[in-house]
């Protein structure tokens, strides 16, 4: 197989994020929700892990139904920090693969995949794989934090959709 000037292989399509993911942000509630309750995702889980289950999840947020069926992460999901102390850091991904109900914070984009052949296993390489992470971080804004907004995070493409959509086993 041979590879292009940005290291992806030459036959492999590049698809836009925006085609395979769709990105919502989270939830930012009062104060005097935060302590007890669902399990939160948060900056920090998503910066440090590439794959995350409930029990990476310290932070408990206390929300009625309606609001935990608006914000809940379900398996598969791929989670993208916004906003960073480092231009590096920021848009860096995490998936989750817990089977239990979480939410995800408000300095956080949940990406819900728009297709079912999007395999979790792909997506914990993919979307942290140099090739997207040099244009989040490209993308990205901000002097003392570093930001990126959905617009720019979609418009990332990533390669190898040959192998991840043609069925590549799910972990």
């Amino acid at each position: 197989m041979s590879r292009s000037a940005s290291n992806s292989p030459v036959d492999w399509p590049k698809v836009a994020l925006g085609e395979l993911l769709g990105l919502s942000n989270g939830i930012n509630a009062d104060k005097s929700a935060y302590g007890t309750g669902l399990p939160f995702a948060n900056v920090l889980e998503v910066i440090t892990n590439e794959s995350i289950t409930e029990s990476d999840i310290p932070g408990r947020i206390t929300i009625s139904p309606k609001v935990q069926r608006r914000y809940e992460v379900k398996r598969g999901d791929v989670l993208f920090n916004r906003t960073s102390e480092t231009q590096e850091e920021v848009g860096l991904a995490s998936v989750y693969v817990g089977r239990e109900p979480v939410v995800f914070g408000g300095f956080v984009f949940r990406g819900r995949p728009l297709t079912r052949r999007l395999t979790m296993a792909y997506s914990r390489y993919a979307f942290r794989s140099p090739f997207v992470r040099s244009q989040v971080v490209a993308r990205g804004q901000g002097g003392i934090r570093a930001n990126i907004g959905q617009r720019d995070l979609i418009g990332c493409s990533e390669f190898g959709q040959g192998r991840a959509l043609r069925g590549a086993p799910a972990a």
